[in-house]
């Protein structure tokens, strides 16, 4: 299995290094271009975006068309609605009950990373796993569900 996963991330261009030194991965992606509002939507509208941290599994958003509108499925099943909007060069999410959450977007050849930016939080770096059209499921998902490789969007 750990062969596996180190030639999938060896053929995607990520490898486990880049995880090991999470504040130098952070800024490597801090300088790579950040994706416009226009180009987000674009990749993610009416679709589900599977999120990776360390390569392994965090969350599914499912982006509806047409609206700022999110689910949101993290690990073991747990859905929460929300909104997402712009605040300046930052998309920003607000679930149900919480204070917002912000991340700039980018695109590095490896694909698309997502930096946390809101201060006193510990370094959050979030790699796009899989856009595809569905929808999330709540509750348990099927491990075979999960996308079995990464590719760069």
């Amino acid at each position: 299995m750990k062969l596996a996963l180190a030639l999938c991330l060896a053929a995607t261009g990520v490898v486990a290094e880049d995880w090991s030194n999470l504040e130098a991965l952070h800024s490597r992606v801090s300088a790579a271009p950040q994706l416009s509002e226009a180009e987000w939507r674009d990749m993610v509208e009416g679709k589900t975006v599977t999120y990776t941290i360390a390569d392994e599994f965090f969350a599914r958003e499912f982006y509806e068309t047409g609206t700022n509108r999110v689910v949101i499925s993290v690990t073991g099943g747990l859905c929460l609605n929300g909104q997402w909007y712009m605040e300046g060069p930052a998309f920003c999410f607000v679930w149900e009950n919480e204070l917002p959450s912000c991340f700039t977007h980018h695109r590095l050849d490896e694909g698309v990373f997502i930096n946390g930016v809101d201060p006193g939080d510990d370094i959050e770096v979030q790699f796009v796993a899989d856009i595809r059209r569905a929808t999330v499921q709540c509750g348990d998902e099927l491990l075979s569900s999960l996308p079995q490789s990464r590719g760069a969007l």
